[in-house]
């Protein structure tokens, strides 16, 4: 085989491999419109009453990065809210890839690529140097369900919003304890798919 023919299958087979990871790309679909918004994730029963109830990563305020290394990975917990909403206490979703509508990797803070990690066999939410895929689902009213895999959730320990109270995976139920509330930190709004929000306005 002649060079010239040589570097031009090289070629073909170089566009092919970026036409097609760029086509898989592209699969990823932001379901319910989450964009670039940073939010607070807090506990559904605690809306309303009081700033308790708020994901939040263990470790010194204001020094996320500092705390995330090693392999010393943190169990999440929530705490009441803090003033300037630091890094450790906000989270950004992006949709996975394929065909897994719904479904969102949770990064922790404005920046960077730790994440949010089930971890099936002590049923603990850690913070890790990854992030794993969860399905939101929009419960109506603002109140979300976050599923690591069908009939297994996130919910507090124990039925309680107390500072240091942890995250941990559940079998699927209608506890209080089972919802979340995702509050943009831009508006201080909570978060409502715009399907949801047309379909409402429509009725009013």
């Amino acid at each position: 085989m002649s060079q010239k023919i040589f570097r031009t299958l090289i070629i073909a087979a170089v566009v092919f491999l970026f036409s097609a990871s760029d086509s898989f790309a592209q699969k990823a679909h932001d379901q319910y419109g989450f964009g670039n918004r940073v939010f607070m994730i807090q506990s559904a029963f605690e809306v309303g009453k009081s700033a308790y109830g708020l994901w939040d990563i263990p470790g010194t305020p204001k020094k996320t990065n500092g705390n995330l290394k090693g392999s010393k990975w943190l169990q999440i917990q929530v705490y009441q809210r803090e003033k300037g909403d630091p890094e450790d206490r906000v989270f950004r979703f992006r949709a996975a890839q394929g065909s897994a509508a719904g479904r969102y990797f949770i990064y922790i803070g404005r920046k960077g690529h730790w994440g949010v990690n089930a971890i099936e066999g002590t049923r603990k939410i850690e913070a890790r140097s990854r992030a794993d895929h969860f399905e939101l689902k929009h419960m109506g009213n603002g109140r979300w369900k976050i599923y690591y895999k069908p009939g297994m959730i996130i919910c507090l320990q124990k039925n309680s919003a107390k500072n240091g109270t942890k995250l941990i995976l559940r079998p699927d139920c209608n506890r209080t304890d089972a919802y979340w509330v995702f509050f943009d930190t831009k508006t201080g709004k909570s978060f409502i798919p715009a399907t949801r929000r047309s379909s409402t306005e429509n009725k009013s």
